[in-house]
């Protein structure tokens, strides 16, 4: 529906003044907007790019304490996609953890050994015995 001075709007307004007048107004304010958005965007951008490069080496504390067998050895359960599925057709094994472990353990500079669990029930049981 167009408005015009004789016909309401669908959101109560009556003039096409009404429209012109909010209309440069928003324009005003992005503009203004505008102003202060790419600078703080450039900060922001150029705070992460410099974070980017950042690589810790971890401690030898750390790698004992994350790795004390010499291998890290992560527990996932098995046939959860946020912990490890096997591909059926090549084997392969994918997740958000598994990927995180094997990534976790190159960092280390140690081997990764995932412990696969049927259920979350037998994983937590294999934390609370500490295998």
């Amino acid at each position: 529906m167009h408005c015009s001075a004789r016909t309401p709007c669908a959101f109560g307004t009556t003039s096409r003044a009404w429209w012109a007048l909010n209309k440069s107004y928003d324009l005003t304010r992005t503009r203004s907007r505008t102003r202060i958005r790419w600078p703080t965007i450039a900060v922001l951008a150029l705070l992460l790019t410099s974070c980017a490069g950042i690589s810790t080496v971890p401690t030898p504390e750390a790698r004992q304490a994350l790795a004390p067998t010499g291998k890290l050895r992560v527990g996932l359960q098995l046939g959860s996609p946020h912990n490890v599925i096997r591909d059926s057709a090549t084997g392969e094994m994918k997740g958000v953890a598994y990927d995180l472990g094997k990534d976790l353990a190159g960092r280390l500079g140690v081997p990764f050994e995932p412990v696969l669990y049927p259920s979350v029930g037998a994983l937590l049981g294999g934390g609370h015995s500490g295998a």
